[in-house]
């Protein structure tokens, strides 16, 4: 199960709360996320410029409850969205949310070391 290994709650990203609540079947699944007009965590985004950070729960979380947003971290045992071990190399998020080492439709948000290691570094923006 993927869980946040290093991460820094003072710069290395920041905490809002979820929009929608996450349920068991997704604890331990990397989610890339955007902001919504109220403020609330929303799993994916209208365009990848929209994706501010990566959340990885590890269990179920209500709907208002807050949720640390990774920006800058790490990720231990990290496994794509759909439970695929990481390929080495950069790895990707799409608007639907998923996390994976495909780059054609997708923004760059890590890369991995060791085996399953992914190293966040979430751009603020990306250009059209």
């Amino acid at each position: 199960m993927s869980r946040y290994d290093k991460y820094d709650p003072y710069d290395g990203g920041f905490r809002a709360r979820l929009n929608v609540a996450i349920p068991a079947a997704d604890a331990g699944k990397i989610r890339a996320v955007s902001v919504n007009a109220s403020g609330r965590v929303v799993i994916g985004g209208a365009a990848l410029v929209d994706i501010r950070g990566l959340i990885c729960p590890t269990e179920a979380m209500a709907a208002g409850a807050a949720i640390d947003v990774m920006t800058d971290g790490e990720i231990a045992e990290a496994v794509t969205t759909g439970g695929v071990v990481l390929t080495a190399g950069l790895q990707y998020c799409h608007i639907d949310g998923t996390v994976d080492s495909t780059a054609g439709s997708g923004k760059a948000i890590g890369f991995t070391v060791e085996l399953n290691r992914l190293i966040v570094r979430v751009p603020a923006t990306q250009a059209a």
